[in-house]
């Protein structure tokens, strides 16, 4: 078989012994999970591995539930469904399944699992999936026999964890968000090369993304034998589009692998492209769609986007670059933003003031952030700290609404100073809190940095003569 070019395969990759199967929908900006089924020897055969060429088959059965026109109207409604429970109803931590689940070896206990909140609320999704994953019968799709395919399944195991933070575990990911182009990501765990930070890997492991003709070929040795590549089960996925490893990274570990507090990711490649992307398109009216969808793609990389941000319209932005367009990309691209995503929209915020300033766009900056400090302060006592820290960035800024070349008075110095001295504090905080796994302290820290940045601007350059 020919492999495009970039592809990397790896024959040593040894076969696993449990895979996740995930199907999920993009939730404002997030992957939210609406079904997971694990993939694994039976309990009482620990010995057996699971081949990819037989996964592969599976995933295909996956793809063809998804797709069938017979299920198309079961699915939507349970993707509304999905939509206002991860939006209005659930805890951020249930929303993102980082406790593991009950287990699931009794037909009672499998009874219980389907009650559950987490599943029971999506059942036509559930029962889909674990009927694809599960079905006995003619498995030679899957490049296995019917003997030995129906002893390579059960339910969810008792050491599977949703949070996947072992990194034991591949898992092939499908979002329906749109059933006329779903989308799959596989991903599976290898070491880490030399050189990757700590804060990047989990124990010393690091997550890859594969085409699904590449991941049929990786570990398909089969108790003495060879397991065929299921040709047609792997042509499913060709015109298939890819899930960003970005996004499905995030859903499977949370926040705990990012490395707020040291230097930027190696990578930011995926952050670049939207980016370019994002600064071309905010000048056009037409193109406020797209750019907001680049927007979503570099979600994962916020705690440096401010910065990324400045270099891209350095390099990109035209004399007549409208700054106003930013800002106005910005609301539009958060505007149906529920509880959830208070935090990421008010950090959006904060960074569309720091670009204002850069542009002398003052006006739409302090009403973002106004909007930012009122939002963070209904998100609960922990960030009250926070909030105080930014409630105060509107009235410093209007200092400069009239003239934005006047002089600063010395009230306005000390003022600046109090101020950057209050986000100094908070980050510390904050800092602390972003590592205990908690989605809005790592972004209250990532809007701290923002604050600090703005602090930056005013004190060194506005408030030191230049331009």
């Amino acid at each position: 078989m020919v492999f495009p070019a970039g592809v990397r395969v790896r024959p040593s990759l040894a076969p696993r012994r449990e895979v996740l199967f995930y199907i999920v929908a993009t939730i404002h900006c997030t992957l939210c999970p609406l079904a997971v089924v694990s993939q694994t020897p039976p309990a009482d055969e620990h010995w057996m591995l699971l081949t990819r060429p037989f996964l592969v088959g599976k995933a295909a059965r996956v793809h063809r539930f998804l797709s069938a026109p017979a299920h198309r109207c079961a699915l939507e409604a349970e993707l509304a469904a999905a939509r206002h429970y991860y939006t209005h109803c659930c805890a951020a931590d249930d929303a993102r399944g980082w406790h593991p689940p009950p287990g699931l070896l009794t037909a009672e206990q499998r009874a219980a699992h389907l009650r559950n909140p987490l599943v029971g609320l999506f059942p036509y999704t559930a029962h889909g999936l674990l009927d694809c994953v599960a079905r006995r019968g003619d498995d030679t799709e899957c490049g296995a026999t019917s003997a030995t395919a129906t002893r390579y399944w059960s339910p969810l195991h008792p050491d599977t964890s949703y949070e996947y933070a072992s990194m034991a575990h591949d898992a092939i990911v499908f979002d329906m968000t749109d059933l006329d182009d779903i989308r799959y990501a596989v991903l599976a765990a290898v070491p880490a090369p030399p050189g990757i930070p700590p804060g990047l890997s989990v124990h010393g492991r690091i997550c890859e993304q594969f085409y699904m003709h590449a991941y049929a070929s990786l570990g398909v040795v089969y108790i003495g034998g060879a397991t065929p590549i299921p040709v047609a089960a792997v042509e499913t996925f060709e015109k298939l589009k890819y899930i960003e490893p970005a996004l499905v990274s995030q859903m499977l570990w949370g926040p705990r692998t990012l490395n707020l507090l040291d230097e930027e990711p190696p990578s930011t490649s995926l952050a670049d492209v939207a980016l370019r992307n994002l600064v071309l398109a905010a000048g056009d009216r037409a193109g406020l769609d797209m750019a907001a969808g680049a927007l979503e793609a570099c979600r994962d990389t916020m705690p440096y986007f401010c910065r990324s941000l400045q270099r891209s319209l350095a390099q990109h932005a035209q004399p007549d670059f409208p700054p106003q367009a930013l800002g106005t990309l910005m609301a539009q691209a958060f505007a149906g933003e529920q509880h959830l995503r208070l935090y990421e929209a008010a950090y959006v915020r904060c960074e569309a003031l720091a670009v204002a300033l850069e542009h002398e766009s003052v006006r739409r900056g302090v009403t973002m952030l106004s909007l930012a400090s009122d939002a963070l302060r209904g998100g609960g006592a922990d960030l009250a700290r926070l909030a105080r820290a930014l409630h105060g960035l509107p009235a410093l800024t209007r200092v400069f609404v009239g003239d934005f070349r006047g002089v600063p008075t010395e009230d306005s110095r000390r003022e600046a100073a109090r101020l950057q001295r209050r986000l100094n504090r908070a980050v510390k905080d904050l800092g602390g809190w972003a590592m205990r796994d908690k989605m809005f302290y790592s972004s209250g820290y990532a809007a701290c940095l923002a604050g600090q940045f703005i602090c930056h601007q005013l004190l060194d350059s506005r408030m030191s003569g230049g331009d």
